[in-house]
């Protein structure tokens, strides 16, 4: 998904595309995909699925010998639907939502993280952060102009894959997000008022 002139809507039904597809995507797992504990590089690995438990979090969703929705949340991580699939089939663990964000990042956790969810549908080339997400998008001056493909951010913290408006004046909107709260990858909508008010700001991709 290669293509320079945001403008063009193909580039832009290719990033709605691929942030739905991980949404919609299902997988069936097993017992070895399940991890809650230390791995063997001393990361902290907790899986969301049912047997989660967490002071901070209640995201566990996703169900052992069940055919599951939607990709896991995994910090740090920005897997692609393939890599995914394959790692599930490898016995890799489903995800991993850690409590606290200096948590290092589990190289036997398949999953995608928010920022990694942006990369992988936005096309680029190297990781980014809801920090470094800055440095290759622009602000825009009101949310009203927000397109398909374009990201919804606060950084430092959280950003989304904005899809759509659904109303005529613009205050519910539709995204996709991968998210500690959900535990998954995730369609689902949001009130805009409410995440300007929390910070959130429209961001689209500089034309490279």
């Amino acid at each position: 998904m290669k293509n320079n002139n945001l403008d063009n809507e193909f580039w832009r039904e290719n990033v709605v595309s691929c942030a739905v597809t991980y949404a919609n995507h299902i997988w069936k797992s097993t017992i070895n995909n399940l991890f809650h504990g230390y791995d063997t590089d001393g990361i902290l690995v907790n899986t969301p699925d049912l047997n989660y438990i967490s002071n901070k979090y209640n995201c566990g969703w996703w169900i052992i010998e069940q055919f599951n929705k939607g990709v896991p949340y995994n910090w740090g991580g920005c897997t692609t639907i393939e890599e995914f699939d394959t790692g599930i089939a490898d016995g890799k663990f489903a995800g991993n939502v850690p409590d606290y964000r200096d948590n290092g990042v589990g190289k036997y956790c398949v999953g995608v993280d928010c920022s990694g969810l942006v990369k992988i549908c936005w096309g680029l080339t190297k990781r980014v952060s809801t920090v470094s997400i800055t440095n290759i998008a622009t602000p825009l001056n009101s949310t009203n102009l927000l397109l398909p493909g374009d990201i919804i951010l606060l950084p430092g913290s959280h950003v989304m894959i904005f899809i759509s408006f659904l109303d005529n004046e613009k205050k519910s909107i539709q995204i996709v997000d991968s998210s500690r709260i959900t535990g998954r990858v995730l369609l689902r909508i949001e009130d805009l008022s409410n995440l300007i008010k929390r910070g959130y700001r429209g961001y689209r991709k500089n034309i490279e």
